[in-house]
């Protein structure tokens, strides 16, 4: 598989981890000093993401979504990359009812090859809404 398509399989990973509610792995997507903004806060590592995504699930344990990740704008630079790309998410609550877009926006990352090189993580993840796009 070329780097891109790893990269492509990290935007997934990141997607579907967290529609499934899978906080543990999903977490492991970001380095140990990864950092994940959203809503003007940012979480540094994996164990403060997965702190406020458990806090998030129960708060609102009924909620499910669908993250759509789209438009991806990928450079790769040996072993560290941008990318930008489109996102919208939808969420249904409580469980079963109609699916609904809550957020539309950008993401903005820095990507950085596992030292194994078994793949890539996040070193910087950043939420942009549709604002942000100028």
């Amino acid at each position: 598989m070329d780097e891109v398509s790893r990269v492509r399989e990290l935007l997934a990973r990141y997607c579907q981890l967290m529609d499934d509610r899978r906080y543990a792995e999903w977490s492991q997507l970001f380095t140990a000093d990864g950092i994940w903004a959203l809503g003007g806060k940012e979480h540094h590592g994996p164990a403060e993401a997965k702190a406020y995504m458990d806090q998030l699930l129960r708060d609102r344990p009924q909620r499910r979504t669908r993250h759509f990740n789209t438009n991806l704008l990928i450079e790769l630079d040996g072993t560290q990359g941008r990318v930008t790309s489109d996102y919208a998410v939808l969420s249904s609550e409580p469980e079963g009812a109609a699916w609904t877009v809550v957020f539309i926006g950008r993401y903005f990352d820095r990507v950085v090859r596992k030292a194994d090189s078994s793949g890539w993580q996040f070193a910087e993840r950043r939420l942009g809404t549709a604002a942000d796009r100028g």
